[in-house]
């Protein structure tokens, strides 16, 4: 077993859990939670939609759409402008795996299936 089939999946999960503890532990869920809970838009009287009827996805998604509106509605060109770049490297890094799970020196491996 190579040290990285370990070590990856263990920094994973602690990067997973270490970023959940800070955002309970100063108020951010709570934030968003209330926010969403509201069901409109951050600073607007514009309702949000309910597009599954299932509760908890809706719910979810109100969550999310609370946490990028600041990013997509444009009134922080800054953090627009960085989703760009973000969204730059994560296609260029799901291309590189993509390519990389279709070698075939790597047929039979974890990242091939």
């Amino acid at each position: 077993m190579q040290a990285t089939s370990f070590i990856f999946p263990v920094l994973s999960a602690l990067g997973a859990l270490t970023t959940q503890a800070f955002s309970v532990s100063n108020g951010f869920i709570d934030v968003l939670e209330e926010t969403a809970k509201h069901g409109y838009f951050p600073g607007t009287s514009h309702r949000m939609a309910r597009l599954t009827g299932l509760a908890p996805i809706d719910d979810f998604l109100c969550m999310m759409t609370v946490f990028y509106f600041g990013v997509a509605d444009g009134t922080h060109p800054a953090a627009s402008l960085q989703v760009f770049r973000f969204a730059g490297q994560l296609v260029a890094m799901w291309t590189f795996v993509v390519m990389e799970s279709e070698r075939p020196a790597n047929a039979g491996r974890w990242i091939s299936r």
